[in-house]
């Protein structure tokens, strides 16, 4: 998921991003950064286990997914490899964070 849009040199091009997410990978990276910096349920963080949880852009393609293609929370399960309840709370959160941050824009 990661080395397909978001490295380097990702797997797939521009406009296969923008058709998968609705938007640009520079609009898409500003808002992830946005998002971290005002809500810290978005930074990636290691468990009690030290394995590393979730990252940002796991929780923010499922929210985002979710608001652009009305899909339902389980569907995340493979693509993402997020749990439904996790999606739901990235959800609440992605779209609390998305209205403070960018109201004014």
């Amino acid at each position: 998921f990661r080395s397909d849009y978001f490295s380097d040199t990702p797997v797939y091009p521009p406009n296969l991003f923008r058709r998968r997410f609705r938007m640009s990978r520079n609009l898409f990276l500003r808002i992830q950064h946005e998002v971290e910096a005002y809500e810290s349920y978005f930074i990636q963080k290691r468990d009690n286990a030290q394995k590393w949880g979730l990252s940002s852009l796991q929780k923010i393609t499922a929210a985002l997914r979710m608001l652009a293609y009305g899909v339902t929370a389980d569907f995340m399960d493979e693509y993402v490899r997020i749990g439904e309840s996790t999606v739901m709370k990235s959800l609440k959160k992605f779209v609390k964070a998305v209205v403070d941050i960018f109201s004014n824009e």
